[in-house]
């Protein structure tokens, strides 16, 4: 029998179901753009995959949730002395590689700031194939970049650590008596704002405002 919060058993669960879908809904995608040649030659159907593809990636490791915690790690939602997480049976390493990935999803809301550019300059301004492939290459660059570079910050700077349903920015000294976190750790709040927080609600608005004009 688990001695696990029902709170930590219902937020390891819920994942499994939305990033299930998602990987099916995306991998589907992948599946019709990379067996259309003809398609893979414009722009929006290679948005669209490099979308499609993160989503995947980011997806996987939603679908794992709770597994790459370390084994025994206490809930947050429990007693904080003998109710740990439930289904976590991974170590720091796995932890650090769910952290990377989930930090990597900031890619995704970048890719649909990307995708609302291109109708903007291709339905509004007019923009033809020839010109839109010109900056073609910036509609890839900024968002895995910044998601690159975001992910890798927070592995190599010891700030990935379990956040009850999976693994992210929350360095793991807080989860040790006694551990003092480096100042760069004791920052991760702010980090957390500026590497997916933030860009998160500026895509939102930024698409919100295009679609709206």
């Amino acid at each position: 029998m688990t001695n696990s919060p029902p709170e930590t058993i219902a937020l390891a669960i819920a994942p499994k179901i939305t990033s299930f879908l998602s990987i099916c809904g995306s991998s589907t995608i992948i599946f019709k753009i990379m067996r259309n040649q003809k398609s893979r030659r414009d722009t929006l159907p290679r948005i669209m995959l490099g979308m499609s593809i993160c989503d995947v990636l980011v997806a996987t490791w939603f679908f794992a949730s709770t597994w790459p915690i370390p084994k025994g790690t206490i809930s947050s939602f429990g007693d904080g002395i003998t109710q740990t997480v439930f289904g976590a049976i991974g170590t720091d390493l796995s932890c650090n590689i769910a952290g990377f990935f989930n930090q990597y999803q900031v890619a995704s809301p970048l890719f649909n700031a990307t995708l609302a550019t291109y109708y903007l300059l291709v339905v509004y301004y007019g923009w033809t194939k020839r010109r839109i492939k010109k900056v073609e290459r910036l509609f890839y660059t900024i968002p895995i970049s910044y998601a690159l570079i975001t992910a890798t910050f927070a592995v190599a700077a010891n700030l990935i650590g379990p956040v009850e349903w999976t693994c992210w920015i929350k360095p793991p000294e807080y989860f040790v008596d006694g551990a003092e976190p480096t100042p760069i750790q004791s920052q991760f709040k702010s980090i957390q704002w500026i590497a997916l927080f933030i860009p998160v609600w500026i895509c939102m608005i930024y698409v919100s405002i295009i679609f709206t004009n």
